[in-house]
């Protein structure tokens, strides 16, 4: 959902009505994400700002607990082609998907 608002947002025929950007934008909704990591790398080495840094940290944390799960089910399967669906973690599916985006 967050890909294709993103997608409707760069175009210029689109259902994305400015109401809805200014929804999506209240909650500080992320347009560019690799523009949003440089300006955190910037903010975290200039400002040492505790609530960025401490976004950053939760944000390391999912991303090292997806890790290990994809690396046991590596352990487990000889692969990293974990199924979007898959039974026993689907959020793991959904994350190695993005990854590769």
């Amino acid at each position: 959902w967050v890909k294709y608002q993103r997608l409707h947002y760069k175009r210029t025929n689109s259902s994305l009505t400015p109401g809805r950007i200014s929804r999506l934008e209240k909650l500080d909704f992320v347009w560019n994400v690799g523009q949003e990591k440089k300006e955190e790398s910037t903010k975290l080495a200039g400002s040492g700002s505790a609530a960025t840094a401490s976004r950053v940290s939760y944000l390391d944390k999912v991303w090292n607990t997806l890790f290990e799960k994809l690396e046991q089910y590596y352990r487990e399967h000889g692969d990293c082609l974990v199924p979007i669906s898959y039974g026993r973690d689907p959020k793991l599916g959904g994350w190695v998907k993005y990854q590769r985006l």
